[in-house]
C-alpha cells in the first residue's frame, strides 16, 4: 500500500466521520502526491463544500472532471455547487 492510497482512504474515513478539517488536510496532501486521481479531487471538493469554500470546491471539481468526465458523482457535486451559488459558477466544465 502506498502513501497515496493510505491518505485517500483516511480522507474518506474522515469525511464519513464528519471530521471535515482533517479530511480537507489529508485529501489536499493526497492530491499533491497524485494529481491524476479523480477520487482525491472529488473528496477534496466534498470537504471544501462542507467547509463553505466554494471556489476551492469548484477548482477541485474541475480537476476531477478533467480526469473523469463521465463520473456522475462529479456532475452531481457540480450541480450542488451551482445551486448553492448560481450567480458565479461557470457550467462549461
Amino acid at each position: 500500500m502506498t502513501d497515496f492510497s493510505i491518505l485517500l482512504r483516511l480522507g474518506y474515513i474522515y469525511l464519513k466521520r464528519e471530521s471535515i478539517e482533517d479530511a480537507y488536510t489529508v485529501l489536499s496532501r493526497a492530491c499533491s502526491i497524485n494529481s491524476k486521481s479523480s477520487l482525491a479531487w472529488i473528496g477534496l471538493a466534498v470537504a471544501s463544500l462542507s467547509l463553505d469554500r466554494p471556489e476551492e470546491a469548484e477548482t477541485s471539481l474541475r480537476m476531477a472532471n478533467i480526469l473523469d468526465p463521465i463520473n456522475s458523482e462529479i456532475i452531481g457535486y457540480t450541480i450542488l455547487l451551482t445551486l448553492r451559488d448560481p450567480r458565479k459558477i461557470d457550467l462549461s466544465l
